[in-house]
């Protein structure tokens, strides 16, 4: 953790971008396989420390290349705490600065857009991988959440976030690959 801290909060630095990689990729890993050896102070921290490594991985030119460690990081994590996280999709929405207008429609700012895909584009992977780690229920709530929600991100403001729509559509056949998979 003080190495992505190091990092984010030093951005420039020449080292930032491998150190964030590093830290992504060592995360990862840890998320992925030892998450019960973390204190549940630990898991706590965690997931905002994350947040804030990729949003500001996102917004750093020069950190960038640690974004899709980053952001997989985050989708481990969400997989992992899915039955006390009940809400990943909304949360991520609104923690990238995500808001919902008077006539239900969903906007982003542009600067929102590359973490949340970061985060997202992992998402139906990890529900459907099959390594050991978090327990099929996990793998299954995060799955009715995404089933549930991703349809409200793809109608989101299509003429600005043309990227953004094609990437979520992408992910939105994602969901529905993983779930049939599943089933």
């Amino acid at each position: 953790m003080a190495l992505m801290q190091e990092a984010i909060s030093s951005p420039k630095n020449e080292h930032a971008p491998h150190l964030l990689l590093f830290a992504g990729n060592t995360l990862l890993e840890k998320i992925r396989y030892d998450w019960q050896d973390l204190s549940s102070q630990e898991q706590q921290n965690l997931r905002g420390e994350l947040l804030t490594a990729v949003a500001s991985a996102a917004a750093h030119r020069e950190v960038k290349l640690a974004l899709r460690a980053l952001g997989a990081s985050v989708s481990a994590l969400a997989t992992q705490t899915a039955q006390q996280w009940s809400d990943v999709l909304t949360s991520l929405f609104l923690h990238f600065g995500g808001q919902e207008s008077a006539d239900g429609s969903l906007s982003i700012p542009t600067a929102g857009v590359l973490p949340l895909l970061a985060v997202l584009r992992d998402l139906p992977w990890e529900c459907a991988d099959g390594r050991a780690g978090p327990p099929q229920a996990a793998k299954d709530a995060l799955q009715r959440q995404l089933s549930a929600g991703i349809g409200a991100f793809c109608g989101m403001n299509k003429t600005q976030y043309d990227l953004c729509n094609i990437s979520l559509i992408e992910l939105a056949a994602d969901v529905i690959i993983t779930s049939k998979v599943q089933d």
